[in-house]
């Protein structure tokens, strides 16, 4: 039985990530649960040092940001099989992310740009990117970067993969169509693949906002 760790930011889609794979496959998640300063809870930042609070409580969200170009691979272990990380499109996260902030009681729809501006929204992917990506290139063997909006398009290609790598399948054939994911209160239906097939969510953000991504985002 694989041993696996998940990464992602809020709203990347960790939690489907984590379902398909459990439905498909024989596998144990090492992730830490209930510590969000963990350096293995799936929404950890790897980042070398805190540069300001993002949110109002660690409980909530550890947000990590750094001044430095410095990668921590102690984090690292033999014990483990494959580590993931699955991100989005920049523009499908932020209009994600932006709904998840709006979750906190201290943010609303008038105060969301003074707490958590849109820019400081722009570095966390950016730098996220950035790690992770380098993460990847020195322990390719290990590290698997998973992009949300092609596993949504490609499912079985990617379940392939995974048998590939030697996963062992629970089921003859695969489990693609589910409603409900694991610790999200969404439902995944037609709807939102069509959503997210289409790019629907680009009409969320302005033109100006969308310049900014463009200009920002490595």
């Amino acid at each position: 039985m694989k041993k696996i760790i998940l990464y992602g930011l809020q709203r990347s889609g960790t939690n489907y990530l984590e379902t398909l794979i459990q439905k498909n496959f024989q596998v144990t998640f090492e992730n830490e649960i209930h510590s969000r300063i963990s350096k293995k809870h799936k929404h950890f930042r790897f980042y070398s040092s805190k540069l300001n609070s993002y949110c109002p409580s660690e409980v909530n969200m550890n947000s990590y940001f750094h001044a430095e170009e410095t990668i921590d691979f102690d984090f690292l272990n033999d014990d483990i099989d494959h580590y993931f990380f699955i991100y989005k499109e920049p523009v499908h996260w932020l209009t994600s992310f932006e709904k998840f902030l709006h979750t906190f009681p201290t943010v609303s729809k008038d105060n969301i740009e003074k707490k958590y501006p849109f820019e400081k929204r722009v570095l966390d992917y950016n730098l996220y990117i950035q790690h992770i990506v380098e993460m990847h290139r020195k322990n390719t063997e290990r590290m698997r970067l998973v992009s949300y909006e092609e596993l949504i398009q490609k499912t079985e290609e990617f379940l392939n993969e995974l048998i590939d790598l030697g996963f062992e399948r629970t089921n003859t054939n695969f489990e693609v169509n589910f409603d409900q994911v694991v610790m999200s209160p969404y439902t995944f239906d037609q709807k939102k693949i069509d959503y997210i097939k289409n790019k629907e969510y680009r009409n969320l953000l302005s033109e100006e906002q969308l310049t900014y991504v463009k200009e920002n985002i490595s």
